[in-house]
């Protein structure tokens, strides 16, 4: 027989299975290695075959056949690597004793009695003239059957043994302590909405079983219809792998339906899909001007959009210098959070020119229309006293194309009481998270933080990071900084920010385990108009977490 390398791991076993689960019943003796494509078949880690396609399977890799599995055409397979080579025609007196052979390979136990052996239990002898080894099978009266590899041209056969015959030779048997669980999508629970108000829900989760593998994504599909198609929002789950998203810019009175869903390598597993109706409005405080509704004009040629994910009926599309505009009816004075819904298509642009008409003048915006669709996306909180106008231009040519579908007007309290909004000069800027405006150094993930501004928020960990969001006033003059995070366990209680104005940085801490889930207040400072100015967010270490979700400037004066 050929010699066969040393190998570089201690004692392990090989264990002879089959490929399919109808090898349970018969055996295949042309069983080759081209029909191990179902790697972890019961759990199991190793197989052997012989033949043209001989070789080992360790760990999912196969070992070079010019050295490996050519030494068993005479009798049973290499069932044992030993921790240094002992070929198996080697003569008795056989140098290693049954304990020996099994004794301290990792995750092995011992079965006390024949009696008590199980399916994929391994059993093996060691005399002073033979040698055998073999995989339980059944129990058949007072014989035990079992499953071989004998040759090349046998394969892998079924034996017959008779538990005396076993026991003369003496016989021991073992018991895998681990076998590994066969790997399957996560199953997932999809539980009942909470914290209904008009505009908002918080949708809830659990794993109930990770599928053997570690969850990569987990989130909600949600929408108007069971279908779940307007949108997906996504979130992490915690340690007891429960997990939560809350759902903003809904509308008032309405149905929505969502149903959980988690990824692990092996794919993804849904819940059930349930509903929630959210709450009358309060007030009138929230305007929705659908396409085609009263409200809306338009220049050019805009056609019904074959994209999915629409507001309402349908959502149209145009280029070539197209505008599309939705008035709002007369707006108390105030400030407005302003939402913009779109669907998505390959030839969407990714700047489409949006204008706010608000009581300051015109706030200047692009959207990429190739992200977001079929979901309120929020354009910024502006100050409105009457009727507001929203315009978006379609500028390019052929193949760029331009979605209009609907907008909506959120009439916000989330500023201070004593922010003088009457004042026809007030100027606020928001820049949410993963927006224009916003630069980050180092991996920032999605947060399952509680009640983010906007669709999410984010979160680091690695000491060294930074979250920076950038904004220009048009006015100038003293503006009120507000800086919104979301809560969560690991959060830190002295996170570095820093605010630049114009006369110099100042630097803050702030305990993001308190006060999440609104805006902030860090100070008052001087800017200029038409002159960029930022917040920014650190991190401290690998104990503790930062929240970067939104940033919002108030003039003061």
């Amino acid at each position: 027989m050929k010699q066969i390398a040393k190998r570089k791991t201690s004692i392990f076993v090989i264990y002879c299975l089959l490929a399919a689960a109808s090898a349970l019943a018969a055996y295949d003796p042309t069983w080759t290695k081209t029909q191990c494509g179902t790697y972890s078949y019961n759990g199991l880690k190793e197989r052997y075959v012989y033949g043209s396609n001989r070789g080992w399977i360790n760990n999912n890799v196969w070992d070079d056949p010019a050295v490996e599995g050519v030494d068993c055409a005479s009798y049973v397979c290499r069932a044992l690597a030993l921790p240094e080579y002992v070929p198996e025609s080697t003569a008795a007196p056989y140098p290693y004793t049954t304990t020996k052979l099994i004794a301290g390979v990792p995750n092995m136990t011992e079965v006390a009695s024949i009696n008590n052996l199980q399916q994929w239990d391994v059993w093996v002898y060691v005399t002073s003239t033979s040698k055998h080894t073999g995989l339980f099978k059944e129990y058949s009266g007072s014989y035990i059957i079992t499953r071989e590899a004998r040759s090349e041209t046998s394969g892998v056969v079924e034996g017959k043994f008779s538990k005396q015959s076993l026991v003369d030779r003496g016989t021991r048997y073992w018991r895998r302590s681990n076998w590994a669980v066969q790997s399957q999508i996560p199953t997932v629970q999809t539980l009942a909405a909470t914290s209904i108000s008009s505009a908002s829900a918080k949708l809830n989760a659990a794993i109930t079983n990770t599928g053997s593998e570690t969850i990569t994504s987990a989130g909600f599909a949600w929408g108007t219809t069971s279908a779940c198609s307007s949108g997906w929002i996504a979130a992490v789950p915690a340690s007891d792998n429960s997990f939560s998203a809350t759902l903003t810019g809904l509308n008032p009175s309405t149905t929505y339906y969502f149903r959980a869903q988690a990824q692990n390598r092996i794919g993804w597993g849904s819940g059930s899909v349930l509903s929630f109706k959210t709450t009358a409005a309060t007030d009138s405080s929230v305007f929705i001007i659908d396409n085609g509704q009263a409200g809306t004009s338009s220049t050019g040629t805009w056609s019904v959009s074959g994209a999915t994910g629409s507001y309402g009926t349908n959502s149209l599309w145009a280029r070539d210098g197209a505008t599309y505009s939705w008035s709002s009816p007369s707006l108390t004075a105030g400030n407005y959070e302003v939402f913009m819904w779109w669907t998505e298509f390959s030839s969407r642009s990714t700047a489409a020119p949006v204008q706010v008409y608000h009581a300051n003048g015109r706030a200047d915006l692009s959207v990429n229309q190739q992200l977001n669709g079929g979901q309120w996306n929020s354009l910024g909180v502006f100050y409105f006293s009457g009727t507001g106008k929203i315009t978006l231009l379609a500028p390019g040519a052929y193949p760029t194309s331009y979605s209009a579908d609907a907008v909506k007007f959120v009439k916000t309290a989330s500023l201070p009481a004593d922010t003088d909004t009457t004042n026809p000069a007030t100027e606020v800027i928001t820049v949410d998270n993963s927006t224009a405006g916003t630069s980050s150094v180092g991996t920032w993930a999605v947060s399952g933080g509680e009640n983010p501004y906007g669709v999410n928020s984010l979160y680091a960990r690695e000491p060294d990071l930074s979250y920076t969001w950038t904004f220009k006033p048009q006015l100038g003059g003293t503006y009120d900084v507000y800086l919104w995070w979301t809560e969560f366990s690991s959060r830190g209680t002295a996170v570095p920010v820093s605010v630049t104005d114009s006369q110099k940085t100042t630097y803050l801490f702030v305990n993001q385990q308190l006060n999440g889930g609104q805006w902030n207040w860090l100070g008052t400072y001087t800017m200029n108009a038409g002159q960029s100015y930022r917040v920014q967010i650190a991190t401290m270490d690998d104990n503790s977490t930062a929240s970067a979700d939104a940033v919002r400037i108030v003039r003061s004066d």
